[in-house]
């Protein structure tokens, strides 16, 4: 990308191996979490909308390196990694933070909680999962952020999810000006996170027993196709993600 949006998360990059076609198996976050913490499909898994929990005979990754020993916890920012989907199975502490959509400060909360956990539990075998809802509609972001990704703008487009709700359904007509205004606010987003992950990744350290692995649920549409935000199409924009493995 020809922006500075994530130097922290680059030179993650660097020291590891990025994969650089990897695709998500669903364009939402319920069906890809599951897929990603079972390795199955969604056909196979079930997770394919809120009326359904994990069934019981279903390992999950966590579950998998409980059983062999290992310290298993995560820190989760998202309605759809709450535990009234199953997807906390195996996990023997399981921290869920209340998304909040129209935040513009970092989750700050999920990097404490991930670090007093590590701090714990750093010289055992772990397996921790830390997901945060940062760079998710509404695009907003710390004002030095947008300064610096933001540029002069005087369309409608605010960046907030139920406008562009309203854009995916025909309701609000964005031009290409309007589109390009919506990926700098995302940009921004990216680029305040990448400083949240810093600090974790601070904490984490590099020590070359720790796998560290990077990845994402879903992609976002910026009308490439027409559509915005994610969930209703599987175009590249939405379903190709990146991953990032560093050690191990």
């Amino acid at each position: 990308y020809d922006r500075p949006t994530s130097p922290r998360l680059d030179a993650v990059a660097r020291a590891g191996v990025v994969f650089e076609r990897a695709t998500a198996p669903a364009p939402w976050t319920l069906p890809s979490h599951a897929s990603l913490l079972t390795g199955l499909y969604p056909s196979s898994h079930g997770l394919k909308d809120h009326d359904v929990t994990l069934p019981e005979g279903i390992p999950t990754l966590a579950s998998v390196l409980a059983s062999h020993g290992f310290a298993t916890a995560a820190v989760v920012n998202s309605h759809n990694l709450s535990p009234l989907f199953g997807l906390n199975r195996g996990f023997q502490q399981f921290d869920y933070v209340k998304e909040e959509v129209s935040q513009r400060e970092p989750t700050r909360s999920i990097t404490y909680r991930a670090i007093e956990w590590l701090a714990q539990h750093r010289d055992e075998r772990f397996f921790l999962f830390v997901h945060t809802y940062d760079v998710h509609s509404d695009y907003k972001s710390l004002p030095e952020y947008e300064r610096q990704f933001v540029r002069p703008y005087t369309g409608p487009a605010d960046g907030t999810t139920a406008q562009m709700i309203r854009a995916r359904t025909g309701k609000v007509t964005f031009d290409a000006a309007d589109a390009e205004h919506l990926k700098d606010l995302y940009d921004a987003g990216i680029r305040q996170y990448d400083d949240e992950l810093g600090r974790l990744l601070d904490a984490l350290g590099d020590d070359p027993d720790t796998m560290l692995i990077v990845t994402s649920d879903h992609g976002e549409e910026f009308g490439e196709h027409g559509g915005y935000l994610h969930g209703r199409t599987q175009y590249e924009e939405v379903v190709r993600i990146p991953l990032i493995v560093r050690g191990g």
